[in-house]
């Protein structure tokens, strides 16, 4: 038998669910069906569209800057990971030094890279915070103009 792909919308993005699915048929039928489209072969590019009145179409502009904006801050908060990461790594050198175990000379070199590991991580908090501030800002419910 052929699989069936059910195609809706989560967010900004078009999820596929095969009908080999254990959630495919609660999802069938809880998804309107202006809001879902049936297929048995996902089309090219089918990713890129959205569902809007049972058919899979290109999305407004709109929608493409929310993806845009989500796929910059998920290459931040990776970036912000690998700093992370390098930084844990040269944890032990620090204690070392701190206890005096490695001298001043040979932890000047690790003391400048960690610094500007601080550095660049401080800065992608900085934008993740006021990306986040910008999100919440909208979320804020206005009071009905009288």
């Amino acid at each position: 038998m052929k699989t069936i792909y059910l195609l809706f919308n989560t967010g900004p993005y078009v999820r596929a669910i095969p009908s080999d699915s254990s959630v495919y048929e609660r999802a069938l039928e809880s998804i309107d069906e202006r809001e879902r489209i049936l297929v048995t072969d996902l089309p090219e590019g089918w990713r890129d569209c959205i569902v809007r009145d049972g058919k899979l179409i290109l999305p407004p502009d709109d929608v493409l800057q929310e993806r845009e904006a989500i796929r910059e801050r998920k290459i931040l908060q990776n970036e912000q990971e690998t700093l992370r990461r390098a930084l844990a790594a040269t944890d032990y050198q620090a204690i070392k030094f701190a206890e005096g175990a490695l001298t001043k000379t040979d932890f000047a070199p690790i003391k400048k890279e960690r610094a500007a590991l601080r550095e660049r991580y401080n800065q992608i908090e900085a934008l993740l915070s006021v990306d986040q501030d910008v999100v919440d800002d909208e979320k804020v419910e206005q009071p009905p103009i009288e």
